[in-house]
């Protein structure tokens, strides 16, 4: 066990609680103020925490506008009370700009919005950092420097400038799923940002940055191949690169079923944390088979009746049933 630190604490790439055990992430995505899904949020923490058992709720919300506001997400400072006052990690993620990258007058709103976070939370150990959803789309390998360099703003004011230590979340490119190919091939170093460009993140401008955190999306790029899946996860471990899946799903007929049954095999086994798309059914990926499929209408906290085969399984990998666990 890692000491114990009063703070979640990364260590190769394990990540640790503030008592000093091994922390593994089995969360779900949920509406945060902006995001664009309606659901009174900070009313399912019991139903999140207490019925589907999960640990870590990853926030969803737009700085820059565009899409339909609920008053009844509630706000983000409720969410964060909420969520971490009932012990369960709270990752605020920005979801303006996936598949792309904030550039100029949106990346100094994101760096303004973390300078802010930051300072009102850096003695909250539960909240994190998970400074953009999904950066890079097709030409992403060509501007690595600007997954580089979004991140590296990002963690220079959270770090260097207000002093927090809270864990920071970086997605690789491509759409966070950081292949950038279609196809069984093992996946390419050059083109991962995670795999080929962490250390750049974890050391510049003559600093060591400590607490970071990398995630992986499972979707469209990983349908091919378990063994593929299973390469990079190991990879990712022998580099002591500290990693997540920070969304997989399936939507209700059948799209990304597999990568999410490669998931389950090789992540449960390898103890790498994980979070599902996504509470509220505002799509296609369902966790039941209710209404518009959130999970929050579940029909039974000791023996639903109605889960998706997707609910099913996050149900048994978060109540000990899974295979591995």
């Amino acid at each position: 066990l890692a000491q114990n630190r009063g703070n979640f604490q990364v260590e190769n790439s394990k990540i640790y609680a503030p008592d000093g055990s091994e922390f593994l992430i089995k969360g779900t995505n949920i509406n945060g103020p902006d995001y664009g899904w309606p659901g009174n949020t900070p009313s399912y923490v019991d139903l999140v925490a207490d019925c589907w058992n999960f640990n870590t709720v990853r926030v969803n919300i737009r700085l820059l506008g565009g899409q339909e506001s609920y008053e009844e997400n509630g706000t983000l400072e409720e969410i964060i009370d909420v969520y971490t006052s009932r012990g369960l990690v709270t990752m605020v993620e920005t979801h303006d700009h996936t598949g792309s990258y904030y550039e100029g007058e949106d990346l100094e709103t994101l760096k303004d919005f973390y300078r802010d976070l930051a300072t009102t939370y850096k003695n909250n150990p539960y909240v994190w950092f998970n400074v953009m959803n999904e950066p890079g789309g097709h030409e992403s390998s060509a501007n690595i420097d600007k997954w580089l360099k979004v991140h590296q703003e990002v963690i220079k004011v959270i770090r260097d400038e207000v002093g927090a230590d809270n864990i920071i979340v970086i997605d690789g490119h491509y759409w966070g799923q950081d292949v950038g190919e279609w196809n069984s091939k093992s996946v390419s170093s050059e083109k991962s940002a995670i795999l080929g460009h962490s250390q750049k993140l974890m050391n510049f401008n003559g600093n060591t940055y400590d607490n970071l955190v990398f995630s992986v999306h499972f979707y469209d790029q990983w349908k091919y191949s378990e063994t593929k899946m299973a390469d990079y996860l190991d990879r990712a471990v022998e580099k002591n690169i500290p990693l997540i899946i920070g969304e997989y799903g399936v939507e209700k007929n059948g799209e990304f079923k597999s990568p999410v049954e490669f998931m389950f095999n090789t992540a449960v086994p390898r103890n790498i944390g994980r979070i599902v798309w996504a509470w509220w059914g505002g799509d296609n990926f369902e966790l039941t088979t209710t209404d518009n499929g959130g999970g929050h209408h579940i029909d039974s906290c000791e023996n639903p009746t109605n889960l998706t085969w997707l609910g099913e399984q996050v149900w048994k990998d978060n109540h000990g049933e899974y295979p591995g666990n």
